[in-house]
């Protein structure tokens, strides 16, 4: 049978004692982070006694109530958002598990921060970006001026992560709907991303679901933001079966279709 956990204190002020004197263990630590309530002090608190292990950090990063200020912290703590250090970032494993790769995303994160993140990345442009270079630029704050600049970068991962981006100029995704990346796959595919991106012009769109590639057109017969009429042409004319179902759903999905129809 397994041991019940260690009872949580409730009250804030025991809460606050508990964290100065350090008599919560990781466990404990781990389920006070992830408390709704848990206030920004306490956060703040936890954050500058230097102890968290990986999974508190992270869950501290994402917490609702992270102040704006401990974001800044966490990315003037770390040396890996500027020059050199950021091409290194991509070579070491270890640089993943840095608590600024868990901040780069956040919308609360200082516009100065990030965009000093996104010069970087531009001024690199290297064809060998590691992951957070894209979790920076999905952070919803990226400047539509950035997403144009780094829309034509050597790195696939770059483009692909300004494919998916919600404010992509419509332009810049009909240029990045040619763009089909790497051959690793998917995720590195800007054509792909542009597919399912939901603000993707319906010309460009429509246009896609023209492509010899039947993991294009599902992904376009997937998006809510592809016109009914070019969904229907898929499910009549369409060979793929896939694409057929896929299209099939989002007009159901869309409660555009019915009995009578064609």
């Amino acid at each position: 049978m397994a041991l019940p956990l260690p009872k949580l204190p409730h009250d804030p002020k025991e809460i606050k004692v508990q964290v100065a004197l350090g008599s919560l263990d990781d466990a404990m630590l781990l389920r006070v982070i992830k408390r709704r309530n848990t206030s920004g002090e306490i956060l703040t608190r936890l954050y500058r006694s230097g102890t968290l292990s990986y999974m508190a950090m992270k869950a501290l990063t994402k917490h609702t109530n992270v102040p704006t200020k401990v974001l800044q912290e966490i990315y003037e703590d770390s040396e890996l958002c500027t020059g050199e250090k950021w091409a290194e970032c991509h070579k070491r494993g270890s640089s993943y598990f840095h608590p600024v790769t868990m901040i780069l995303d956040h919308p609360r994160l200082p516009l100065a921060c990030l965009t000093q993140v996104l010069q970087t990345i531009h001024n690199l442009d290297i064809k060998n970006m590691g992951r957070v270079s894209g979790d920076a630029i999905k952070n919803p704050q990226t400047p539509p001026s950035y997403l144009r600049i780094l829309s034509t970068h050597t790195a696939a991962i770059v483009r692909n992560a300004v494919a998916m981006h919600p404010s992509t100029p419509p332009e810049i995704l009909k240029e990045l709907a040619k763009d089909t990346g790497d051959v690793r796959g998917s995720w590195h595919n800007p054509q792909a991303s542009v597919a399912g991106n939901p603000i993707t012009p319906s010309r460009t769109l429509i246009k896609l679901s023209l492509s010899s590639k039947a993991a294009i057109r599902k992904i376009v017969a997937q998006n809510k933001s592809t016109p009914v009429s070019t969904l229907k042409q898929l499910v009549f004319n369409e060979k793929a079966s896939s694409v057929i179902v896929a299209s099939m759903l989002t007009l159901l999905d869309l409660n555009r279709i019915t009995i009578a129809d064609d």
